[in-house]
């Protein structure tokens, strides 16, 4: 028979958060540095912020600063050389283009990406030279 002692114990959200197991000292800092003190507090604590990934933004409608999902056709694809180097991949969709710069990438990642492949991509659009990217 399974004991459910466990739940008793914690039944109580006034209790403090290190009732909880897992929860040390050094965890217990953490969330006195979020305001959480109790177990109420864990429970009531909300995400800062929420990113939709479900919504597929067209090319032509993705603005500078807007986090969005996008889906492309690789049609591009180069590796520069300035301060860093960084791969350079450009896909369109029926409404536009959009450049993907990846810094921090291996071989094997950069023949990953082969033209005419269709990739599915979430961040934060900005200007870059040629005009709206993402970086990775």
């Amino acid at each position: 028979m399974r004991s459910w002692s466990c739940l008793v114990e914690i039944a109580d959200p006034n209790l403090p958060v290190n009732v909880l197991k897992g929860v040390g000292p050094s965890l217990q800092e953490k969330f006195a540095r979020l305001g959480i003190f109790r177990i109420l507090d864990l429970l009531l604590h909300l995400p800062s912020r929420y990113q939709d990934r479900s919504r597929v933004v067209e090319l032509r409608a993705l603005r500078a600063e807007q986090e969005a999902l996008v889906t492309g056709q690789i049609v591009d694809i180069q590796i520069a050389y300035g301060q860093r180097r960084s791969l350079l991949v450009t896909i369109e969709d029926q409404s536009g283009f959009l450049g993907l710069r990846f810094f921090h990438f291996s071989g094997n990642q950069s023949a990953a990406f082969k033209v005419g492949l269709w990739v599915q991509c979430f961040g934060q659009a900005r200007f870059g030279r040629d005009g709206l990217e993402m970086a990775h």
